[in-house]
């Protein structure tokens, strides 16, 4: 599920980081670390 959620971050990574970049830097940390853990 996590895996799934970072590559849809991955693939709208760009636009998301310009429109919502402290939101885009929260939820990807997130889901980095939920992977990782």
């Amino acid at each position: 599920m996590h895996r799934r959620k970072c590559v849809i971050i991955e693939s709208t990574l760009q636009t998301w980081r310009e429109v919502h970049p402290i939101s885009f830097k929260v939820e990807y940390n997130l889901c980095i670390w939920s992977s990782n853990h």
